[in-house]
């Protein structure tokens, strides 16, 4: 808790706002931390996410488990998931513009 305020909330707050463009702070893989930790960082997140300024957010990548999904649903988060057709095809794409770049 005072940890994330010291390091983030304070400094980014002393920042300013005015035609600042959006900053995210991307979290891979939430779901392999132990967050079932009262003091670990998806009850941080839950609890401290909203202390942001507005032009900074979170992305979070995880499995979707449910101690997870409920600690962070007050965000109302987008969900993407990665088995869905119309995801596949989009990284098909990608990948393969990629590969066309190597040539």
């Amino acid at each position: 808790d005072n940890i994330w305020d010291q390091l983030l909330i304070a400094p980014l707050r002393k920042l300013p706002a005015e035609d600042r463009p959006k900053v995210v702070i991307l979290i891979d893989a939430l779901d392999e931390t132990d967050f079932t930790d009262p003091k670990g960082i998806v009850s941080c997140l839950k609890q401290k996410v909203r202390d942001l300024p507005s032009w900074v957010g979170v992305a979070v990548s995880s499995r979707p488990e449910y101690e997870i999904k409920t600690a962070l649903a007050r965000y109302k988060p987008v969900y993407i998931d990665c088995d869905e057709e119309n995801n596949l095809d989009d990284l098909r794409l990608f990948v393969e513009h990629q590969l066309e770049q190597l040539q």
